[in-house]
């Protein structure tokens, strides 16, 4: 059974580091969409050193005070792997306790190494390298601490005392008394392995692990028919694995423009993501990357995605002025997404 469409709203945490919304106007862009009715969710980026901004969960904390219906996640977590299991169960228990169960955790590795004979080299490739340096990590260890840290909050929010033996963490009696008022916060994770960068070895391993723990499934890049080819797949990984009914919720991140003028909208959608992303990027890759043009291009684009399988489309918007595209947003895309959907 298909599930039913949900909209989420990326607040751009990073742009207070130059100039692109405050913490105040993110808040209000979360109370805005939640009073549109249009909105299901909000959700924020996340990163420590390779991409600098307001920290995710403290930023959800402040939209969980404003907000009483929408649900909170992240665009993604990719500092999950340098936080500390232990501490990041009780941050993320205590989002759920304070949202009143809103909670959505997306996982992701964070950055990864582009060293392929002929790949392409990374904008933020050494970015990446200097955050794991710092943190005293390798590239090599970044699944293994994404899943390890996975099953070690799972079973600190379900459990009243854990003993933990693995390769990364290793605890004894450790009990969490505040627990997260969901049974267990959901945890879908961020992944979209692509050629040269990763192999088709790489690409299966990649989806299997969201079809056997992941409870959803997030990008930010890619096209309509990529989108529908991967998810089928991890949908039917997760049917090997008897997860069919556990595998639910796949999401896009967009980054999107809205103008009359559609060479307009792309020329400001591209220089908002290279200034996001602090890099230069081909303009064949910016052209599938950004949601740019009229109300009419980018309804049409979203529902592409939809059509594919998409079922929860996370709307950032790239322009330094949030609030008037949220106005576009909210007058000209969202009703046309909205018809026909369930009440």
């Amino acid at each position: 059974m298909a599930s039913q469409i949900r909209y989420g709203l990326s607040l751009p945490n990073r742009g207070v580091t130059f100039g692109a919304g405050t913490p105040d106007q993110f808040l209000v862009m979360a109370e805005t969409a939640e009073a549109s009715g249009y909105f299901d969710a909000v959700f924020t980026g996340d990163s420590l050193i390779a991409k600098p901004r307001l920290d995710c969960i403290v930023l959800l904390s402040a939209v969980a005070s404003r907000t009483r219906r929408v649900l909170l996640g992240t665009s993604c977590m990719a500092s999950f792997i340098f936080r500390h299991p232990i501490v990041l169960a009780n941050q993320w228990a205590a989002l759920d306790q304070v949202s009143g169960g809103r909670t959505y955790l997306v996982a992701c590795m964070g950055g990864g190494p582009t060293a392929r004979a002929g790949a392409p080299r990374s904008p933020s490739g050494a970015r990446w390298q200097i955050e794991f340096d710092a943190m005293g990590m390798t590239t090599k260890e970044r699944a293994g601490r994404m899943v390890e840290g996975m099953e070690i909050l799972r079973r600190l929010w379900t459990e009243n005392e854990v003993t933990h033996e693995g390769k990364y963490y290793r605890f004894e009696r450790v009990a969490l008394d505040v627990k997260p008022l969901q049974r267990s916060c959901p945890i879908a994770i961020a992944s979209n392995p692509r050629p040269p960068y990763a192999t088709e070895a790489d690409i299966e391993r990649a989806f299997r692990r969201v079809a056997r723990i992941g409870d959803g499934w997030q990008i930010d890049h890619g096209t309509p028919e990529e989108f529908g080819a991967r998810w089928r797949r991890i949908l039917g990984y997760a049917k090997e694995y008897g997860r069919a009914d556990q595998v639910r919720t796949s999401m896009i991140h967009l980054y999107v423009n809205i103008q009359r003028d559609r060479e307009a909208a792309f020329a400001e959608g591209r220089k908002f993501y290279e200034t996001y992303h602090k890099g230069t990027f081909p303009e064949e890759f910016l052209r599938v990357r950004l949601t740019y043009g009229t109300p009419e291009d980018v309804v049409a684009r979203i529902r592409q995605f939809e059509a594919a399988g998409c079922n929860l489309p996370i709307i950032r918007f790239a322009s330094w002025d949030q609030m008037g595209q949220m106005r576009l947003a909210l007058q000209e895309v969202m009703p046309r997404l909205g018809e026909g959907r369930a009440a």
